[in-house]
């Protein structure tokens, strides 16, 4: 009617005659029998579940999605058509070798499922009880070239779905039994844990009580022989993890509140302790073995070196996501024996370790976790391992980078005591690493961070001609040259050699 008045004028329109409302109604019935005639007729359906296999191995085996879509169309529409469907779509599980019939009822069964919210009581029953069969034989028999149709049949499944609604298929997917004693087990738990995967992300935080059957499982063996399992529960984990945590909220309002202590995860503490274990018992053969050739025929260290390689990988999953907020408890805790880690023998576990501290460094922390940052670097940096040492220097610059605002002038100051003892390290590679970071914190903090530190350059200037002084003498000039202010540098004359130095 509009908002400060009357219309000037009202449009009446004419309606149509009796006699085209019912010409249109013959033509709807006229549609409605030519799509009952198809549908319920079983070798249409045959004909098309042929097209559609045929299809897929004519090209690429992937998941079609329309496929799904218009078979939930279908079956929402018309649910009693699912039994004629099923009949043909029952034959295409059994052929597990012909990946197109496989694909072709992982797409259909999809489109099933989604229909099922609009369908009776009792149709779904009848439904649940035909399919969990053949769900258990697919985890059985299935193939390895399948596997990815079956795992997204069953995240379009659980896609934005009420649980309570998929509970028959949650029982079957979340009773798993792992067992890394029987080499046989393998590609089963494998498949098995594949397949759930989808469900455990999508169900999210809705789904906690199904993550608790098997949460126990996860973390007990995380040491699994078989690294394609060990990255399927190391996924599993990060998402039980991730979808557990709640952020910190107010003792009084319980809102959330940046200023309150963040609260535990019901799972995180075991996860914590159980990898906590595993990177300590791992340092102290490394120690007790060292420079011996049986370290890596013992089966101890075999399982503990598995156990690190699925904590690594539960960070890495958490940084791929980019939800490393959620477990920035464990990160934190388990942040000095990463960088213990950079000097490992092991080269897969060393560059892992390395890839993590180079994005954790880029992420953004809370004021709460600086200090205890800072005083794990700190320690790392006493490390008798030159290669943990330039880890520390690499974490620094990008850190501070992402974070400057957070640290206090005391703070301040501790990285610049760590930074100018690295300064002068014994060994070349750290003080290398220690003149780039020193040059890039000269960018990150500006003119008082400089002039902090340039009455220590004079001095190691103008210092006695003996090895360390002309080490030292060396990387200050560096680091000055180095600084793109360029207001003040330590004068030409103050260093004795003038000739190129080979040093580095």
């Amino acid at each position: 009617m509009g908002w400060n008045g009357l219309p000037n004028k009202i449009m009446k329109y004419q309606q149509p005659p009796k006699e085209f409302n019912e010409i249109e109604e013959e033509n709807e019935l006229i549609k409605d029998e030519e799509i009952m005639k198809s549908i319920m007729n079983a070798q249409y359906w045959k004909n098309f579940f042929v097209l559609l296999a045929s299809h897929h191995r004519q090209g690429t085996s992937v998941f079609d999605s329309e496929i799904t879509t218009l078979m939930k169309g279908i079956h929402q529409i018309f649910p009693f058509v699912w039994r004629i469907v099923w009949k043909e779509i029952k034959e295409f599980i059994s052929e597990t070798d012909d990946h197109g019939k496989q694909y072709c009822a992982a797409e259909v069964i999809a489109g099933m499922v989604r229909a099922t919210k609009h369908w009776p009581f009792n149709e779904i029953e009848e439904f649940w009880n035909c399919l969990i069969p053949e769900i258990r034989f697919v985890l059985l028999y299935s193939v390895r070239e399948t596997m990815g149709a079956w795992r997204e049949c069953i995240q379009r499944c659980s896609y934005d779905r009420d649980i309570r609604r998929l509970t028959p298929l949650a029982d079957i997917l979340f009773d798993i039994k792992l067992d890394s004693t029987i080499d046989l087990n393998s590609l089963l738990q494998l498949k098995h844990l594949y397949i759930l995967g989808p469900m455990v992300s999508e169900f999210s935080w809705r789904g906690i009580a199904y993550d608790n059957l098997i949460i126990d499982q996860l973390i007990n063996n995380i040491s699994y022989p078989n690294p394609q399992v060990r990255t399927q529960i190391a996924t599993s984990l990060f998402h039980i993890l991730h979808y557990g945590w709640e952020p910190p909220r107010d003792s009084l309002t319980k809102k959330p509140s940046l200023f309150s202590p963040f609260p535990e995860n019901k799972s995180f503490a075991p996860f914590l302790i159980v990898s906590k274990n595993i990177l300590q018992k791992r340092e102290e053969l490394l120690i007790q073995e060292k420079g011996t050739t049986l370290l890596m025929t013992n089966n101890e260290y075999i399982n503990y070196s598995s156990g690190v390689k699925t904590i690594l990988q539960v960070l890495s999953i958490a940084i791929q996501y980019q939800n490393l907020h959620s477990i920035i408890h464990f990160s934190i805790s388990v942040l000095p024996n990463i960088f213990n880690l950079c000097d490992d023998t092991d080269t897969t576990i060393s560059s892992h370790a390395k890839f993590i501290l180079d994005e954790f460094s880029k992420y953004e922390i809370s004021n709460e976790f600086i200090y205890e940052i800072l005083q794990i670097l700190t320690n790392a940096s006493r490390s008798t391992q030159w290669h943990v040492r330039c880890a520390v220097l690499d974490f620094l610059q990008p850190f501070i980078f992402r974070n400057r605002f957070y640290f206090s002038k005391s703070e301040m100051k501790e990285i610049q005591n760590l930074s100018l003892k690295l300064l002068i390290d014994p060994q070349v590679e750290v003080r290398h690493r220690s003149r780039d970071t020193l040059s890039g914190l000269f960018h990150i903090c500006g003119q008082s961070f400089y002039d902090d530190l340039f009455p220590l350059f004079v001095s190691w200037a103008n210092t006695t001609n003996n090895s360390s002084a002309k080490n030292s003498k060396f990387i200050a000039k560096i680091s000055l040259d180095a600084y793109p202010l360029k207001t003040k540098t330590v004068p030409e004359k103050n260093f004795r050699s003038k000739r190129k130095t080979n040093f580095f």
